[in-house]
């Protein structure tokens, strides 16, 4: 079983990332926020549900909010600390841009 350190000390602040309003392509490293087989498929997601697995006992086990929004937010560090980083995206629309 992975152990994770839930320190508040060793946590770094989490800084949530501003949106943009420029259209941009997606990486492989970046995770697409949506529904479909598409979506379920893209390199990002796979390596986002990956981490998810890798950490959902810990998480369901896990008594307090703090310990279970530490976890999430190690998820998130995770994502953004690929090369290149990964990013969670939202399509503008149907079919807009990213």
């Amino acid at each position: 079983m992975m152990s994770l350190n839930l320190s508040e000390a060793d946590a770094e602040p989490f800084v949530p990332v501003p949106a943009s309003d420029t259209p941009c392509t997606p990486t492989d490293s970046d995770v697409l926020c949506g529904r479909g087989g598409g979506i379920n498929t893209h390199p990002g997601n796979e390596t986002y549900r990956h981490y998810v697995e890798r950490r959902k006992r810990i998480y369901l086990t896990a008594r307090f909010k703090r310990e279970k929004r530490l976890i999430a937010e190690t998820i998130v560090k995770e994502i953004r600390n690929q090369n290149p980083p990964g990013r969670f995206l939202l399509r503008d629309g149907k079919d807009g841009p990213w």
